[in-house]
């Protein structure tokens, strides 16, 4: 019984459990908080807003499992300098697209706004700016979850959790309405993002050069990313759809 209790990966893997199950107690009081201080009409907006971003977060969830996968891989093999390679060619794909994907919100925000039947846009464009920084993070979480630091892991996401928590209340408090509560996300999202690079600074003493196997990496992404969202779209297309075709009032009690 010592022997798996000090196995790292078990170990390891119940901290994370612990972590996650925190973070999503805390995910529940945002909700409960929002719903109780938006009221249905805006609560309604919100989580249309974070049902939509369930399904483009399909990308960063499916490829945190290849980064895993492929981090792993070269960790056994001591290939240390093919996983710096991967995480700055990661951060150059995904960070390019980050920014294409705040362009295209941009530019289609009213046509967004007006099929959720939303009186004010920016929070679709700050849901876009929410979703390129979660395009992002997912590659330092893999890198993460791949070398076992659950620990640091399970911090990161109960503090984004808190920081969410704090910042949500207190800038709908103060009159920011679904502004806000979507903006909470964003920045809570933020700092434990550039804190996740503390961990992985060991890379820096490698040398980049190694060529990425692009084709295998994106190869097996796809068919997950098929799977995934299949899935997200079971419990996520509801209420993007109940919030285009009825009124505010009635999509936030559905809500």
């Amino acid at each position: 019984m010592k022997k798996i209790l000090k196995n790292p990966l078990f170990s390891g893997s119940l901290i994370f459990f612990v972590g996650t199950m925190v973070a999503n107690f805390g995910n529940y009081l945002y909700h409960l908080l929002m719903g109780r201080m938006l009221g249905p009409k805006d609560y309604g907006a919100l989580t249309s807003l974070i049902s939509l971003a369930y399904l483009l977060s399909v990308i960063s969830t499916t490829f945190l499992t290849t980064v895993v996968k492929f981090v792993t891989k070269y960790k056994v093999k001591n290939q240390f300098s093919k996983i710096l390679s991967l995480f700055l060619g990661l951060i150059k794909i995904f960070g390019l697209g980050g920014i294409f994907l705040v362009i295209v919100f941009f530019i289609l925000k009213e046509k967004i706004a007006s099929f959720l039947n939303l009186q004010d846009s920016l929070p679709v464009l700050i849901l876009a700016f929410w979703m390129s920084l979660s395009l992002l993070s997912f590659i330092n979480d893999g890198i993460l979850r791949g070398f076992l630091k659950f620990g640091f892991l399970s911090f990161n996401s109960v503090f984004a959790t808190i920081l969410k928590l704090i910042l949500a209340v207190f800038l709908v408090k103060i009159g920011f309405g679904v502004r806000g509560s979507l903006g909470a996300i964003f920045l809570g999202s933020l700092l434990p993002y550039f804190l996740s690079f503390y961990p992985l600074r060991f890379l820096g003493k490698y040398k980049n050069g190694e060529k990425n196997e692009w084709r295998e990496f994106f190869g097996f992404s796809l068919p997950v990313m098929v799977a995934t969202l299949s899935l997200t779209s079971l419990y996520s297309s509801d209420v993007i759809l109940v919030k285009h075709f009825f009124p505010s009032f009635e999509a936030g009690l559905y809500s």
